[in-house]
């Protein structure tokens, strides 16, 4: 038998079973959701919508309730709003203290990515000195996407941090001052090789693996990002709103892996904790985060909810 009363419990549950099926705990927002749904029902509220005029007297602040507290429910049930307009439907966000509701960024698609790519493979520069880094653009831009790294993290590889025949990069004093090893899969594993050859004739016992326009320096994480902005302007030169940035491919490696692992029915209790680590984040709700940023949800997620659990029945961490 449900906990929840209200009309809102079928969205209310698969919130909370779409949660769970991510390998979240979602224990104290549910808690929360439960709060609100005999809230509804109290208040005379209960139409089956998140109206404004629900919403308006959730979000009082009770008597000696502190800011985070209130935050923490008007939040919960924002994530139910969010849940509901993926689903199509009308619903009313809380307003909460501090920072505003952050807005959706921009994840290019894959058929953009493909765009991008096919353009970099293809820039030829005259100028000699410029010429050998046409190749490096095309190498960089794939540890960005297929593997998704960090801006710096590919900038400042060194060589003898890059296992050509392992696939193996050995990623030194990230974020957090962490270490980590990321491996490749066998094709960029081949072209690593490739550059590696082509650059040992360019630049002979060089320090970097990507040398920059100053051989004995590293590419500058401005340079490439900046980069990235030209490439994006020359193949969409209508295009309108912000613009993707090369972190963005991070975001898009993160969204397309949960995608494929959603369509495959994969246990997202074992596979994103690897994906966590893969990446170099502190916990995999940094991981989710990635995947929230994009609005709607993905049509392969809510595919989980109709078929029930990835992992059967999923038990709160």
């Amino acid at each position: 038998m449900s906990d929840f009363k209200s009309k809102l419990t079928p969205y209310i549950e698969g919130l909370i079973e779409e949660q769970h099926a991510m390998g979240f705990s979602f224990n104290g927002q549910e808690q929360i959701l439960k709060r609100f749904d005999k809230f509804i029902i109290d208040n005379e509220l209960d139409t089956g919508q998140l109206e404004s005029e629900v919403v308006s007297l959730w979000e009082e602040r009770l008597p000696i309730e502190q800011d985070r507290s209130r935050n923490r429910r008007l939040q919960t049930v924002n994530k139910l709003a969010e849940y509901m307009q993926a689903l199509g439907l009308h619903a009313t966000f809380c307003h909460t203290m501090g920072k505003e509701l952050q807005a959706i960024l921009y994840t290019p698609s894959e058929d953009e990515i493909a765009k991008i790519l096919t353009h970099v493979d293809n820039l030829d520069y005259e100028q000699p000195s410029l010429k050998r880094l046409c190749p490096a653009y095309s190498v960089m831009i794939r540890l960005y996407y297929f593997c998704g790294l960090r801006l710096s993290e590919v900038v400042m590889l060194n060589r003898e941090d890059v296992d050509l025949s392992t696939g193996r990069l050995y990623i030194k004093k990230s974020k957090g001052d962490k270490d980590r090893y990321v491996y490749v899969a066998e094709d960029l594993r081949a072209l690593l090789v490739k550059y590696d050859g082509y650059m040992e004739q360019q630049v002979p016992s060089r320090e970097w693996f990507f040398p920059g326009f100053y051989s004995d320096k590293h590419f500058c994480r401005t340079s490439i990002d900046r980069k990235f902005r030209e490439w994006w302007k020359a193949c969409f030169p209508s295009w309108i709103g912000k613009r993707p940035t090369i972190h963005s491919l991070r975001h898009a490696f993160v969204i397309n892996r949960i995608n494929e692992w959603a369509k495959e029915g994969l246990d997202f209790k074992v596979m994103v904790p690897v994906l966590s680590k893969y990446l170099g984040h502190r916990s995999i709700e940094e991981t989710y985060y990635y995947y929230n940023m994009r609005n709607p949800r993905e049509e392969s997620i809510r595919n989980i909810m109709e078929r029930g659990s990835i992992a059967g029945e999923v038990e709160l961490d």
